[in-house]
């Protein structure tokens, strides 16, 4: 209800201020995304830090506008892009890895569990900001960026090490090739990698889905609707050319609680975390 109201009423000043404008303008914009989640990182007993986020790199493209007052000094310019958010995720500490004998009994592997997996999110973005003008040839500005979450994948490895019967150190890797928007429970895994465990032999799926270890439909870890608070600073190039640096953090957890398991003790209990994206926007634009 609470985004419902704040839509209704960023638009409806949209459409307000777009009858009372005096000047009109419109272009085009491309860049690049350095973007990142932030959030509470699971730690162990000793309070070391067991995951990390690092930046990714991805793109926005889409269209720009300007609706401007008193010579075009302030006004409020809304734009429609396509842009890539996400993260390279990485967890390294105690974990499990399920696997298979010969016979097809199960078994469960307990060692140190490295997963690192690059997130790609793709939003339809719809921000909303108002300018100021302090010179011609630079553009402060602010506002909101309503996020609609439109793809969700996930690429990278789970790779866990144990010890042997032997002493020696043995592992296992299987590969992650998550949608977090399609996969259903159980998905993934069609095809078997055999690994010699101690002189027997154990299987595991080559590749997984994002819920291959979930027996029910929670949902999807990612949330559809995203809310970012924008800072954007843009410098007029020449009159039609612009290059453009925005700064964007999510005001939402962009997770679902209930999907967000903690990996310290292999999914046995959810985090009440909140995860926001963060990203830096570097554009260059074309104005008419």
């Amino acid at each position: 209800m609470i985004n419902k109201k704040i839509l209704l009423s960023f638009f409806s000043c949209l459409v307000f201020f777009s009858l009372h404008a005096q000047d009109y303008s419109y272009g085009i914009k491309a860049g690049l995304d350095f973007s990142t989640i932030r959030g509470e990182l699971e730690t162990d007993a000793s309070g070391t830090e067991l995951e990390n986020y690092r930046f990714n790199t991805g793109f926005h493209i889409g269209a720009a506008f300007r609706i401007g007052f008193l010579d075009d000094k302030i006004g409020i310019a809304p734009e429609i892009l396509f842009n890539q958010r996400g993260a390279r995720y990485k967890y390294e500490g105690p974990g499990q890895l399920s696997a298979l004998f010969d016979d097809g009994t199960a078994v469960t592997l307990t060692g140190n569990r490295r997963e690192s997996f690059s997130i790609v999110h793709s939003y339809i973005s719809l921000p909303v900001m108002v300018y100021y003008r302090p010179v011609r040839r630079v553009i402060i500005s602010s506002g909101l960026d309503f996020g609609f979450l439109v793809s969700s994948v996930g690429s990278g490895e789970n790779k866990l090490t144990f010890a042997g019967t032997g002493g020696t150190d043995q592992s296992i890797a299987v590969g992650l090739d998550y949608n977090f928007l399609r996969d259903d429970p159980g998905e993934g895994g069609t095809e078997v990698t055999v690994t010699s465990v101690d002189g027997i032999n154990l299987t595991t799926p080559s590749e997984i889905g994002a819920y291959y270890y979930q027996n029910e439909d929670l949902g999807s870890l990612f949330n559809i609707f995203d809310l970012g608070l924008s800072a954007d600073l843009t410098f007029m190039v020449t009159k039609g050319i612009s290059a453009g640096f925005r700064f964007t953090y999510s005001l939402l957890d962009t997770t679902n609680q209930d999907v967000d398991f903690s990996r310290l003790d292999n999914g046995a209990t959810t985090r009440d975390d909140k995860d926001r994206n963060m990203s830096l926007q570097v554009s260059l634009g074309f104005n008419f």
